[in-house]
């Protein structure tokens, strides 16, 4: 990696008032930087993204730029994890259900189906729900997290919110089971 890079932009960073706006700038220069190799930008790029999640506290930004280190190294999983982790605490539902039918093909993970199935149903789409979330049932059959996304995709329950609270009630008024 070029250290001089890395010692330029924790240079400008360290002069900036604004992180959340230099952020940004800083990951235009690594994008522009003709140097540097697709693993180099992506590791850069991963750093400012950690530094924008953490320090600056701005998750759009910082998925955002986790997105643009994976475009430059695909094999970085921990990468989309996180990209999918910020695209669920800002909303971005599509966003987070984009990445974990991403996170499937790059990991052959069946776990992300059913994640990919709920984020969906988060964004408003069952319809688009309904694949990942049948891919799921048929790797863990009876999952009844699966099972209810299924429900809930399929419009089986009239007031799926009524429907939860019922089930809530019903488990609180269970006894703990006691291992």
């Amino acid at each position: 990696m070029s250290r001089t890079l890395c010692e330029e932009l924790r240079s400008r960073l360290w002069h900036e008032l604004d992180w959340s706006a230099a952020t940004p700038k800083l990951a235009r220069v690594v994008l522009d930087h003709a140097s540097l190799a697709p693993q180099q930008k992506a590791a850069l790029l991963k750093e400012l993204a950690t530094l924008c999640e953490f320090c600056v506290l701005d998750p759009q930004i910082a998925a955002d730029l986790y997105a643009a280190s994976y475009q430059n190294d695909r094999t970085q999983l921990d990468v989309l994890a996180r990209m999918r982790h910020l695209c669920q605490a800002t909303g971005r539902a599509d966003h987070a259900a984009r990445t974990a039918e991403l996170e499937f093909r790059q990991s052959k993970d069946g776990r992300f189906h059913a994640i990919a199935g709920q984020a969906w149903l988060d964004a408003g789409e069952p319809d688009r729900a309904l694949k990942p979330l049948l891919l799921a049932d048929n790797i863990s059959p009876g999952n009844p997290h699966v099972v209810a996304a299924l429900e809930i995709a399929r419009r089986e329950w009239a007031n799926p919110e009524e429907h939860a609270e019922s089930l809530l009630a019903r488990a609180r008024a269970q006894p703990a089971e006691r291992p």
